[in-house]
């Protein structure tokens, strides 16, 4: 007869379950095992790169610099959850425009 499982074995359960972990990892070590790569690590990243979230922007930050001409510029840098981590992701730069709008 088994014991009770503790409240963290059950949290730990449910996490496993609810997203269906087992089951994924047990066909990719079988795809593996299968295909026999001189690079399993690679393979493995790379099959479970595929189940990753996709990135989600979380933070961007902006500034006004000023253009080598003197022109206010405005530049932006955006950082991403990439692969369960926040990362450092693009920065790009435009010119502040000289339009204007009238009524």
């Amino acid at each position: 007869m088994s014991a009770a499982m503790t409240p963290e074995a059950r949290e730990i359960m449910a996490y496993l379950k609810k997203h269906n972990l087992a089951e994924q990892l047990n066909m990719i070590v079988n795809k593996l095992c299968k295909r026999r790569s001189d690079d399993p690590f690679g393979f493995l990243s790379s099959k479970l790169h595929t189940l990753a979230a996709p990135p989600v922007i979380t933070k961007v930050d902006g500034r006004e610099i000023f253009s080598s001409t003197g022109l206010p510029t405005v530049q932006v840098d955006v950082y991403c959850k990439v692969d369960d981590m926040v990362r450092f992701v693009a920065s790009g730069c435009a010119a502040a425009s000289s339009s204007s709008s009238s009524s």
